[in-house]
């Protein structure tokens, strides 16, 4: 009741090794996600990224990603 109806395509791990970072093999996998989403037929891709991560964010944003959902946790110790 939140939300209109969509069809999505998760993205629940995806990393590239320091070392080949730049070269655009993060840019390659996206882009043959997309290209899945669209044969699939779905509406969004989304993902999840760790709020530490600011490399990642700058680069899902270059990627065409936007800011959708800030989930924050609260840890209780015992």
């Amino acid at each position: 009741p939140f939300t209109y109806p969509r069809s999505a395509l998760h993205i629940d791990h995806v990393g590239v090794s320091r070392q080949s970072r730049g070269q655009g093999v993060g840019a390659a996998l996206l882009t043959r996600v997309d290209e899945l989403a669209r044969e699939l037929g779905v509406d969004v891709i989304t993902l999840d990224s760790w709020g530490f991560n600011t490399d990642a964010h700058a680069f899902f944003r270059s990627q065409g990603f936007e800011l959708s959902v800030l989930r924050m946790w609260k840890p209780l110790n015992a």
